[in-house]
């Protein structure tokens, strides 16, 4: 697949899929509003409850769907796709619908941390690209559960010195990918000096 970039020819050679943090607070309370609603209406309905509640099954039930459908359709408008193109020698990351690109080689970052709940640990994988002019970046998020464990051989340390847009990863694991990604092509450039290029944290 083909894009337009600077009025010259570009070809797609990855593709990952992301969303913005925008609205992400608005998900989350409509996804929890819809939870408590269906789970209450479920209960109401198949276990039982006193005259009074039993009335309010179904506004219970229809307001949890309502609230269910509105988290799905606002997670939608948060949907973006993270390309990587190549245009003649040079290569760029781009997010669609943001007006980001970065131009590659691109110095990374990353970390990891976990957090329990309800003794169940939850991890958050982060990585941070930055182009190789130091202009702008990219800070994506990943959350992996007690399934997938740590991410084994992540980066250790957060660069800081760059803002950046932040986005949350599509899947799971899709971090690992997109830095493999990244040093594949970062390793079809000169190597430039630290001047030029972020140091990439230590892998830990």
């Amino acid at each position: 697949m083909s894009v337009n970039t600077d009025t010259k020819q570009s070809t797609e050679t990855h593709t990952f899929p992301v969303s913005t943090r925008r609205g992400h607070g608005v998900v989350v309370l409509l996804g929890v509003i819809a939870m408590l609603l269906l789970v209450a209406g479920g209960v109401t309905m198949f276990m039982g409850a006193p005259p009074a509640i039993q009335s309010w099954m179904w506004p219970m039930l229809i307001v949890g769907a309502l609230a269910l459908v509105g988290a799905l359709v606002r997670h939608s408008f948060r949907r973006r796709r993270l390309v990587i193109t190549r245009s003649e020698e040079k290569h760029y990351l781009v997010v669609e619908g943001e007006g980001l690109r970065l131009s590659f080689p691109l110095g990374f970052s990353g970390d990891q941390m976990k957090s329990t709940v309800n003794r169940v640990p939850i991890f958050e994988v982060w990585l941070k690209l930055v182009d190789s002019f130091g202009r702008g970046g990219v800070f994506l998020s990943e959350t992996r559960g007690a399934i997938y464990g740590a991410q084994a051989n992540w980066l250790t340390g957060i660069d800081r010195a760059v803002a950046c847009d932040r986005f949350e990863a599509g899947r799971v694991g899709m971090l690992a990918e997109l830095l493999a990604v990244v040093k594949e092509i970062n390793a079809q450039y000169p190597r430039p000096s630290e001047s030029d290029l972020p140091r990439p944290a230590t892998a830990g």
